[in-house]
């Protein structure tokens, strides 16, 4: 199987800094008695809580934190989708899409950006690009519980890489591979790609959640 794999490189200062906040928010809504078994990994993070500056993903563990116990309603309904959205163009998950961006034109093709999460495909299905979070066996991933909070997902990581790789490689896709996002010793998913040889127009066929 053609597996082909790439890494880029994030400062681990930076991504340290927000899996720091993420614990120290974790440990405060563990001791306001939620249960998440996201929250309770997260907990075994240092805690201490650094200083939030402007990042927004800073913003939205505070709405997390403040939110976590009310009960939904149609005003929060709109908060969630609004910090969702927000979270999906902002760094670290912007750089996900980025990379997919980066990926598609390797490949020759030109389209919307791919955000996180979205699978897309280029040409009529010639070029498949998936951005997505970290495996579910590698270690904790800060924004799980957030995303879940927001969306009522899994959180968007738990991608098996390999597992989808073989999947598309069944399917007749003779290329397959995958550009891993690392911040030092952290996983942070990546973007996968599938390819067959050229059948159509170079153009973006569309992307599904």
């Amino acid at each position: 199987m053609s597996r082909v794999l790439a890494a880029r490189r994030l400062a681990p200062a930076r991504y340290e800094r927000l899996l720091r906040y993420a614990a120290a928010t974790a440990h405060d809504l563990l001791r306001a008695g939620a249960e998440h078994s996201g929250l309770r990994a997260l907990a075994t993070q240092a805690g201490d809580r650094p200083h939030a500056d402007e990042e927004a993903v800073f913003g939205a563990f505070d709405f997390l934190r403040e939110h976590w116990h009310h009960e939904d309603d149609a005003e929060l309904s709109r908060a969630k989708a609004h910090w969702r959205t927000t979270l999906l163009t902002e760094w670290p998950l912007a750089v996900h899409g980025e990379l997919a961006a980066e990926v598609s034109a390797r490949h020759g093709f030109e389209g919307p950006p791919v955000l996180f999460g979205t699978e897309a495909r280029f040409g009529g299905g010639t070029l498949l690009v998936l951005p997505h979070g970290p495996p579910a066996d590698s270690p904790v991933w800060p924004l799980g519980p957030l995303l879940s909070f927001l969306d009522s997902s899994t959180g968007g990581g738990g991608t098996d890489r390999w597992a989808w790789l073989a999947r598309l490689r069944a399917r007749g896709f003779p290329a397959t591979g995958c550009s891993v996002l690392r911040a030092g010793r952290h996983d942070l998913g990546g973007v996968l790609w599938a390819r067959q040889p050229d059948s159509g127009p170079n153009e973006h066929a569309g992307a599904t959640g």
